[in-house]
C-alpha cells in the first residue's frame, strides 16, 4: 500500500519466479492486484509488450491505467501498439503525437534522403528481398538461429551469406571510399550497417585498402564461439588498445566519433543503430536488409542538425530495401511516416522551387547581368523590405546547402546560371549592406560548401564584386574614399545609409556621439524614401553627418581623453555646456574609477556599490537637479560597464 515512484524493466515479471507472490497476495485483501491507483508507464511501447512477461506485467497491475510512449509504434497481427494501449476503433489511436512531419517542420530533425545503388551484381534480387520483406522475422539474431524454423532459416540465411561475400563486400568498399571522400570527408561523418559482424570485420579489411586505417572502427560485440576471423580481429584490436577490455575500447572509439577527427566511418551491424545521437553524422551506407521499426529508428540516426549547415540526412542503399520501402514500412499508417524519407529527386525539386521563390524578389531585374547597377538595383529590392532580406538570405543559404548536397548530379547544370547570379546577389548584399566579407564571417562555408564555392568561383568574376563593392571603413578619408569608388550620388547615398547603420544606428545605445547623430541620420533617410528630398539635397546631408562625425573624434584626440572620458564629458556637457574646468572634473573622475574596476567587477555588487557612491559624489559637485544627477548617474554606469 506504500505511494512512491518504482523503475523496473519488464524482465522482473517472469511467471514461473512470481507464483509464490501472486499466492500470497491472493490472501490480502488491499494489494498491488486490486489498487486502482497505480499509473504504468511503459518506455518503447511498441517492444516487449506482447508476449508472456507483458501478460504477467498486466495480471500483477490488474487494475493500473498503463500509457506507453513510443516513436515507432507497429500495427502487426499479434503485435500491436495501438490495440493494446489504445482505442482504435473509438478513433483515439494517440492521447497525443508529434509525428516526424512536425519534428522537421520544428527544426529539431532534418529530412532524410535516400539514393539507392543500381549495379545488379550488389543489390539483392527481387525474389529473395521479398522473402524478407514478407517474413515476420526482421531478420535472425546470431544467437536465436537454431530455433528458427529450418525452411526459413535457410533462405533468410541464403540473404546473409550472399552479403557476406568478400568480393562484393570489396567492391562496395571502393565505392564507399569514393563516396565519402567525393562527397562526406572533411565535412561530415558515416556509418557503414553491414549484415552481421562477420561482414563487419571484412568491410574493415576492405575500406583500410581504399581509405586511411585511422578512418574506420569497427563497432560490435564479440562471443567466445566466434570463428576464426573473427577472434583474429579481436587480438589486432585489443593489441591497437594495448590490452584494453571490449567494452571500453568500444566507449573510447564512439566518444573520439563524436568528439574527434578519427573515425570518420563507423562500422556496425546491430549497436548504435538505436538510440545514438551525433550530429556531425551525415550519411548511412546500407548493407542490411532491415525494415519497419528497425529501418526507421537506423535510418533516423543521419537526421540530426548540425551547425546550421547540414541539409539533410543521407542514406546509400545497396541492398535494394529503399525500392521496397513502402513494402517495409507499410505496418505503419501513411500519417504516422509521412516525410519520413525522400528520394534525391525530393531535394532537385526543393532546389528548383527555391530558385524560383528567390528569383520571384527581383521581377523586372535581369538575372544574367553582374555589373554594378544590376546588383545594385537587387540590392535595393532588399534594403527596402526587411523581410524580403531576410527570407532571401535563410532561403540562399538553404540553397547553397542543396547545391553541395546534388554533388556530380547533372541536373545542376540546368540551375547553375541562375544559383550563380544569386549568389551574387547573396555577396554584394553582405558587402554593401551588411558591410561584412562572406568569405571572412562565413568561414566555415569553405569547409562545409568547399565545391560549390570554387566552383561558383571560378565562373564569377568575385573579385569585380568587391572591387564593384567594397567595404569602406568609417574613418576620417571615408569620404575621400566614397568620392573616389562611387562616382554616382545614387550610389554614394546607398552606401553612406548602410554605412552609418553599421557604424552609427547599431552602437548608439553604447555611444553617446552616435545617440545623437542617429536621430538625424533617421529623419534624413526617412524624407529621403518618402522623396520629400532630392539625392543632391540627401547626398550634402549625409556628408555633414560625416563632418560631425569627424569634428567630434578630432576633439576627442585635441582634448586627449580616453573612450570612456569623452563619453562622459559628451553627456555632462548636454546639461552644462563646454567649459575646461569640466574636462578637467572628468579626468579627475576617471583617475578614480580606475583604481576601483577590474575584471568582471560589475559583476560584483560590492564593486559596482563602490563604483556608484564615487559618480554620485562627483555628481553632488556640479549644479544640477536631483532628477538631473540621477539621469546622469544611470548614462555614466552604464558607459563605465560598457568601456571597462
Amino acid at each position: 500500500g506504500k505511494r512512491g515512484i518504482i523503475i523496473t524493466l519488464i524482465h522482473k515479471f517472469k511467471p514461473d519466479e512470481l507464483q509464490a507472490l501472486e499466492k500470497e497476495l491472493d490472501q490480502k485483501k488491499e494489494t498491488i492486484l486490486s489498487r486502482k491507483n497505480v499509473i504504468a508507464f511503459i518506455d518503447e511501447g511498441h517492444r516487449t509488450q506482447y508476449g508472456i512477461l507483458a501478460a504477467e506485467m498486466r495480471k500483477i497491475l490488474n487494475n493500473a491505467f498503463f500509457f506507453a510512449f513510443t516513436g515507432t509504434p507497429i500495427a502487426k497481427r499479434g503485435k500491436d501498439t495501438y490495440d493494446v494501449f489504445s482505442y482504435p476503433k473509438e478513433g483515439e489511436s494517440y492521447l497525443h503525437k508529434y509525428f516526424i512531419r512536425d519534428s522537421i517542420q520544428d527544426g529539431f530533425t532534418l529530412p532524410i534522403i535516400f539514393q539507392t545503388k543500381r549495379e545488379e551484381h550488389i543489390n539483392l534480387d527481387k525474389e529473395r528481398l521479398n522473402y524478407f520483406i514478407s517474413q515476420e522475422l526482421e531478420e535472425i539474431p546470431e544467437e536465436y538461429r537454431p530455433d528458427v524454423e529450418s525452411k526459413i532459416r535457410k533462405k533468410l540465411d541464403t540473404i546473409r551469406v550472399i552479403l557476406e561475400d568478400p568480393e562484393r563486400i570489396d567492391f562496395v568498399a571502393r565505392d564507399i571510399a569514393q563516396h565519402f571522400k567525393e562527397n562526406i570527408d572533411g565535412k561530415f561523418k558515416g556509418m557503414v550497417v553491414a549484415v552481421d559482424r562477420l561482414a563487419c570485420v571484412r568491410f574493415k579489411r576492405a575500406l583500410d585498402k581504399y581509405l586511411p586505417k585511422e578512418y574506420s572502427e569497427v563497432v560490435m560485440t564479440f562471443n567466445r564461439n566466434d570463428g576464426k576471423e573473427i577472434l583474429r580481429y579481436l587480438q589486432e584490436v585489443q593489441k591497437q588498445y594495448k590490452g584494453k577490455e571490449i567494452e571500453g575500447i568500444r566507449k573510447e572509439i564512439v566518444e573520439k566519433f563524436k568528439e574527434g577527427e578519427y573515425p570518420k566511418l563507423l562500422i556496425v551491424t546491430d549497436m548504435l543503430l538505436t538510440g545514438f545521437d551525433a550530429p556531425k553524422l551525415q550519411v548511412m551506407y546500407l548493407y542490411k536488409p532491415l525494415k519497419e521499426h528497425r529501418l526507421l529508428q537506423a535510418i533516423a540516426r543521419t537526421n540530426r542538425p548540425y551547425k546550421d549547415v547540414k541539409e539533410v540526412g543521407l542514406i546509400v542503399d545497396y541492398v535494394g530495401i529503399f525500392d521496397k520501402f513502402q513494402e517495409a514500412i507499410a505496418i505503419y499508417s501513411k500519417e504516422d511516416i509521412a516525410d519520413v524519407a525522400f528520394n534525391i529527386d525530393y531535394e532537385i525539386k526543393k532546389f528548383n522551387k527555391l530558385i524560383e521563390e528567390l528569383e520571384a524578389i527581383f521581377i523586372g531585374i535581369e538575372k544574367n547581368k553582374y555589373d554594378r547597377k544590376t546588383l545594385m538595383d537587387a540590392i535595393r529590392v532588399l534594403s527596402e523590405d526587411r523581410k524580403n532580406a531576410k527570407r532571401f538570405l535563410i532561403r540562399y543559404r538553404e540553397l547553397r546547402r542543396i547545391f553541395e548536397l546534388l554533388g556530380p548530379n547533372p541536373i545542376k547544370i540546368d540551375y547553375v546560371n541562375r544559383f550563380k547570379w544569386l549568389t551574387a546577389v547573396y555577396h554584394t548584399y553582405n558587402r554593401h549592406v551588411k558591410r561584412q566579407d562572406p568569405d571572412e564571417v562565413e568561414r566555415y562555408a569553405r569547409k562545409y560548401f568547399g565545391r560549390t564555392i570554387n566552383y561558383v568561383y571560378k565562373t564569377i568574376e568575385m573579385g569585380k564584386i568587391k572591387e564593384d563593392f567594397p567595404i569602406l571603413k568609417l574613418d576620417e578619408n571615408y569620404l575621400e574614399k566614397l568620392e573616389k569608388t562611387f562616382p554616382d550620388l545614387e550610389s554614394r547615398v546607398s552606401d553612406m545609409i548602410f554605412t552609418l547603420n553599421k557604424y552609427i544606428l547599431v552602437d548608439k545605445s553604447r555611444n553617446p556621439i552616435y545617440e545623437s547623430i542617429a536621430d538625424k541620420v533617421e529623419r534624413i533617410v526617412k524624407k529621403w524614401k518618402e522623396r520629400k528630398t532630392s539625392i543632391k539635397e540627401t547626398y550634402e546631408n549625409l556628408r555633414n553627418i560625416f563632418h560631425e562625425i569627424k569634428e567630434s573624434n578630432k576633439r576627442k584626440r585635441e582634448l586627449a581623453l580616453s573612450t570612456p572620458e569623452y563619453y562622459t564629458l559628451v553627456i555632462l556637457e548636454r546639461k552644462l555646456g563646454e567649459s575646461e574646468g569640466l574636462v578637467k572634473s572628468v579626468r579627475e573622475l576617471n583617475k578614480e574609477i580606475q583604481e576601483k574596476v577590474f575584471k568582471g567587477w560589475s559583476t560584483k555588487p560590492s564593486s559596482l556599490k563602490e563604483v556608484g557612491i564615487t559618480v554620485r559624489r562627483f555628481l553632488r559637485k556640479l549644479p544640477l537637479s536631483k532628477g538631473e544627477r540621477d539621469e546622469l548617474y544611470e548614462q555614466i554606469i552604464k558607459i563605465l560597464k560598457d568601456q571597462y
